[in-house]
């Protein structure tokens, strides 16, 4: 919602406020997922393994980055510059992305929010029973 509401603020009329305000949100966005994945990996993996599977966090986020850049590389040097140029570096990423995103619902919810969970739920449960 938020992407839809900067691109639509977005003209020449506004100048460069919103892309600059999209930026900064986005970059929030990716600066916590880039910190939130690795707590999460470290928090569910065994402690034999557990540096391994950050190190493999860390080579795949390096590798898209690797697959992004050649992504808009390809695209870039094969397709004239026109709108199909523009809509082709996003759309193929997309789909890269949406592949990669089905297997996110068969993960299990870390310890610590699963915990403060049931935690919230129980004291509930005892409030509603005290007439609260």
């Amino acid at each position: 919602m938020v992407v839809r509401l900067q691109m639509l603020a977005a003209d020449g009329a506004r100048g460069l406020a919103p892309i600059y305000a999209g930026r900064v949100i986005a970059g929030f966005g990716i600066g916590s997922a880039s910190n939130l994945t690795p707590l999460y990996i470290s928090e569910i993996a065994p402690p034999a393994i557990r540096g391994q599977l950050v190190g493999m966090y860390e080579i795949g986020w390096q590798m898209g980055g690797l697959v992004g850049f050649f992504i808009n590389y390809g695209v870039t040097e094969h397709i004239p510059a026109s709108h199909k140029q523009w809509v082709s570096s996003f759309v193929v990423p997309i789909g890269l992305q949406a592949r990669l995103t089905n297997p996110l619902a068969f993960l299990r919810s870390s310890p610590s929010v699963s915990s403060s969970f049931r935690e919230a739920c129980c004291e509930c449960m005892l409030l509603r029973r005290c007439g609260r």
